[in-house]
Protein backbone atom coordinates (compact mmCIF):
# COMPACT_ATOMS: atom_id res chain seq x y z
CA UNK A 1 0.00 0.00 0.00
CA UNK A 2 1.14 3.40 -0.12
CA UNK A 3 -0.83 6.29 1.58
CA UNK A 4 -0.11 10.29 0.59
CA UNK A 5 -1.90 11.57 3.50
CA UNK A 6 -0.47 12.25 6.55
CA UNK A 7 -2.61 10.13 8.79
CA UNK A 8 -4.71 6.83 8.11
CA UNK A 9 -7.89 8.97 8.98
CA UNK A 10 -7.13 10.93 5.71
CA UNK A 11 -7.24 7.86 2.85
CA UNK A 12 -8.31 8.75 -0.11
CA UNK A 13 -9.39 5.83 -2.69
CA UNK A 14 -6.28 6.60 -4.97
CA UNK A 15 -3.92 7.09 -2.39
CA UNK A 16 -3.35 3.06 -1.50
CA UNK A 17 -1.10 3.24 -4.57
CA UNK A 18 1.34 0.20 -3.89
CA UNK A 19 0.63 -2.85 -2.70
CA UNK A 20 1.25 -6.62 -3.03
CA UNK A 21 -0.89 -9.24 -1.85
CA UNK A 22 -0.48 -12.86 -2.03
CA UNK A 23 -1.49 -15.04 0.68
CA UNK A 24 -1.13 -17.45 -2.20
CA UNK A 25 1.48 -18.17 -0.58
CA UNK A 26 2.23 -20.56 1.48
CA UNK A 27 3.03 -22.63 -1.27
CA UNK A 28 4.42 -19.33 -3.14
CA UNK A 29 7.96 -20.51 -1.13
CA UNK A 30 8.31 -23.70 -2.63
CA UNK A 31 9.20 -25.06 -6.06
CA UNK A 32 6.23 -25.48 -8.51
CA UNK A 33 6.02 -29.50 -8.38
CA UNK A 34 7.02 -30.75 -11.74
CA UNK A 35 4.21 -32.28 -13.10
CA UNK A 36 2.13 -28.24 -12.97
CA UNK A 37 2.26 -27.06 -16.08
CA UNK A 38 3.76 -23.42 -15.98
CA UNK A 39 0.93 -20.92 -16.23
CA UNK A 40 2.08 -18.28 -18.83
CA UNK A 41 1.06 -14.37 -18.49
CA UNK A 42 0.27 -11.76 -20.83
CA UNK A 43 -1.65 -8.37 -20.63
CA UNK A 44 -5.01 -8.78 -20.07
CA UNK A 45 -7.53 -7.11 -22.20
CA UNK A 46 -10.81 -4.74 -21.42
CA UNK A 47 -12.97 -7.51 -22.24
CA UNK A 48 -11.49 -8.99 -19.56
CA UNK A 49 -11.35 -5.99 -16.69
CA UNK A 50 -14.86 -6.94 -15.15
CA UNK A 51 -13.26 -10.38 -14.39
CA UNK A 52 -10.05 -9.24 -13.24
CA UNK A 53 -12.54 -7.14 -10.85
CA UNK A 54 -14.01 -10.07 -8.97
CA UNK A 55 -10.80 -11.64 -8.99
CA UNK A 56 -8.91 -9.03 -7.31
CA UNK A 57 -11.64 -8.65 -4.74
CA UNK A 58 -11.73 -12.40 -3.84
CA UNK A 59 -7.98 -11.81 -3.59
CA UNK A 60 -7.83 -9.16 -1.32
CA UNK A 61 -11.12 -9.73 1.09
CA UNK A 62 -9.03 -11.36 3.30
CA UNK A 63 -7.29 -8.19 4.52
CA UNK A 64 -10.70 -6.22 4.83
CA UNK A 65 -10.65 -6.80 8.56
CA UNK A 66 -7.20 -4.63 8.86
CA UNK A 67 -8.09 -2.11 6.89
CA UNK A 68 -11.34 -1.36 9.13
CA UNK A 69 -8.98 -0.96 10.87
CA UNK A 70 -7.58 2.07 9.93
CA UNK A 71 -10.89 3.85 9.31
CA UNK A 72 -14.12 3.54 9.23
CA UNK A 73 -14.65 3.99 5.46
CA UNK A 74 -11.03 2.77 4.73
CA UNK A 75 -12.21 -0.97 2.88
CA UNK A 76 -14.58 1.04 0.81
CA UNK A 77 -11.93 2.82 -0.14
CA UNK A 78 -9.64 0.89 -0.57
CA UNK A 79 -11.72 -1.77 -2.67
CA UNK A 80 -12.64 1.00 -5.34
CA UNK A 81 -9.23 1.86 -6.06
CA UNK A 82 -8.73 -2.24 -6.23
CA UNK A 83 -11.05 -2.08 -9.17
CA UNK A 84 -10.07 0.59 -10.63
CA UNK A 85 -8.31 -0.96 -13.57
CA UNK A 86 -8.67 2.23 -15.87
CA UNK A 87 -7.44 4.44 -13.37
CA UNK A 88 -4.10 2.99 -13.50
CA UNK A 89 -4.02 3.44 -17.28
CA UNK A 90 -1.79 3.73 -19.44
CA UNK A 91 1.10 4.06 -16.92
CA UNK A 92 0.17 0.39 -15.61
CA UNK A 93 -0.47 -2.56 -17.57
CA UNK A 94 -2.37 -5.36 -15.95
CA UNK A 95 -0.97 -8.85 -16.77
CA UNK A 96 -3.30 -11.82 -16.16
CA UNK A 97 -2.89 -15.65 -15.78
CA UNK A 98 -5.23 -17.71 -16.90
CA UNK A 99 -6.24 -21.67 -16.87
CA UNK A 100 -8.73 -23.90 -18.93
CA UNK A 101 -10.13 -19.78 -19.72
CA UNK A 102 -10.69 -18.72 -16.68
CA UNK A 103 -8.63 -15.72 -14.79
CA UNK A 104 -6.84 -17.00 -12.04
CA UNK A 105 -4.09 -14.48 -11.14
CA UNK A 106 -3.29 -11.05 -11.72
CA UNK A 107 -0.27 -7.85 -11.13
CA UNK A 108 -0.23 -4.22 -12.44
CA UNK A 109 2.80 -3.70 -14.13
CA UNK A 110 4.68 -0.21 -14.14
CA UNK A 111 7.46 0.19 -17.04
CA UNK A 112 8.56 3.13 -15.54
CA UNK A 113 8.53 3.67 -11.69
CA UNK A 114 7.83 7.36 -11.72
CA UNK A 115 4.80 7.01 -13.71
CA UNK A 116 1.96 5.83 -11.45
CA UNK A 117 4.45 5.19 -8.61
CA UNK A 118 6.97 6.52 -6.59
CA UNK A 119 10.01 5.13 -7.94
CA UNK A 120 12.68 6.48 -10.21
CA UNK A 121 12.49 6.48 -13.49
CA UNK A 122 15.21 3.79 -13.96
CA UNK A 123 13.10 1.82 -11.80
CA UNK A 124 10.19 -0.68 -13.16
CA UNK A 125 7.56 -1.44 -10.25
CA UNK A 126 4.78 -3.70 -9.80
CA UNK A 127 1.25 -3.24 -7.82
CA UNK A 128 -1.54 -5.36 -6.98
CA UNK A 129 -0.33 -8.91 -7.48
CA UNK A 130 -3.58 -11.13 -6.41
CA UNK A 131 -4.28 -14.74 -6.77
CA UNK A 132 -7.70 -16.27 -7.04
CA UNK A 133 -8.39 -18.10 -3.60
CA UNK A 134 -9.32 -21.24 -5.71
CA UNK A 135 -5.98 -20.92 -7.51
CA UNK A 136 -3.57 -20.95 -4.59
CA UNK A 137 -0.66 -23.54 -4.55
CA UNK A 138 0.21 -24.00 -7.55
CA UNK A 139 3.06 -20.66 -7.86
CA UNK A 140 1.05 -18.12 -9.31
CA UNK A 141 2.75 -15.18 -7.15
CA UNK A 142 6.11 -16.11 -8.08
CA UNK A 143 5.47 -16.35 -11.56
CA UNK A 144 3.40 -12.89 -11.75
CA UNK A 145 6.30 -11.17 -9.83
CA UNK A 146 8.58 -13.29 -12.45
CA UNK A 147 6.85 -12.19 -15.63
CA UNK A 148 6.98 -8.59 -14.60
CA UNK A 149 11.07 -9.23 -13.56
CA UNK A 150 11.48 -10.41 -17.56
CA UNK A 151 9.77 -7.31 -18.90
CA UNK A 152 11.85 -4.88 -16.52
CA UNK A 153 15.07 -6.34 -17.54
CA UNK A 154 14.02 -6.73 -21.16
CA UNK A 155 13.64 -2.59 -21.15
CA UNK A 156 16.75 -2.42 -19.34
CA UNK A 157 15.38 -1.33 -16.10
CA UNK A 158 17.98 -1.09 -13.32
CA UNK A 159 15.71 -2.33 -10.46
CA UNK A 160 11.98 -3.44 -9.72
CA UNK A 161 10.28 -2.25 -7.46
CA UNK A 162 6.84 -2.70 -4.91
CA UNK A 163 5.32 -1.75 -1.69
CA UNK A 164 3.93 -4.01 0.29
CA UNK A 165 2.28 -4.26 4.30
CA UNK A 166 2.79 -6.09 7.40
CA UNK A 167 -0.17 -7.83 6.83
CA UNK A 168 1.11 -9.79 3.93
CA UNK A 169 4.06 -11.31 5.87
CA UNK A 170 4.01 -14.69 3.46
CA UNK A 171 4.04 -12.43 0.28
CA UNK A 172 6.92 -9.88 1.99
CA UNK A 173 8.58 -13.27 2.98
CA UNK A 174 8.38 -15.03 -0.86
CA UNK A 175 10.23 -11.16 -2.08
CA UNK A 176 12.78 -12.04 0.06
CA UNK A 177 14.06 -15.02 -1.05
CA UNK A 178 13.56 -13.76 -4.62
CA UNK A 179 16.19 -11.58 -4.40
CA UNK A 180 14.18 -8.07 -2.81
CA UNK A 181 15.41 -6.17 -0.14
CA UNK A 182 14.31 -3.48 1.80
CA UNK A 183 14.44 0.08 0.88
CA UNK A 184 13.34 1.82 4.45
CA UNK A 185 13.92 5.41 2.51
CA UNK A 186 10.78 4.32 0.53
CA UNK A 187 8.61 3.07 3.18
CA UNK A 188 5.91 5.21 4.04
CA UNK A 189 4.28 5.57 8.00
CA UNK A 190 0.67 6.38 8.79
CA UNK A 191 -0.10 6.23 12.53
CA UNK A 192 0.35 2.44 13.41
CA UNK A 193 0.49 1.22 9.63
CA UNK A 194 4.25 0.94 7.72
CA UNK A 195 4.10 0.25 4.07
CA UNK A 196 7.35 -1.17 3.28
CA UNK A 197 9.14 -0.56 0.07
CA UNK A 198 11.35 -3.50 -1.36
CA UNK A 199 13.57 -3.86 -4.82
CA UNK A 200 14.92 -6.03 -6.84
CA UNK A 201 18.59 -5.26 -8.45
CA UNK A 202 18.24 -6.29 -12.15
CA UNK A 203 21.23 -8.06 -13.58
CA UNK A 204 21.66 -7.57 -17.61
Amino acid sequence: FFFKQKTAYEIRPRDWSSDVCSSDLAAELAVVAPDITPIPTRPAVPAEYDALRALLLAAYDEYRPHAAGLAADAWEMYSRDIVNIEGRLPDGVPLEAEQAGRLIGTVTYYPRGDQGQHWPADYAALRLLGVHPDARGLGLGRRLTEACMERARAQGSTHLGLHTTVWMATAKAMYLRMGFHPVPEQDQHYGSLTIEAFALPLHP
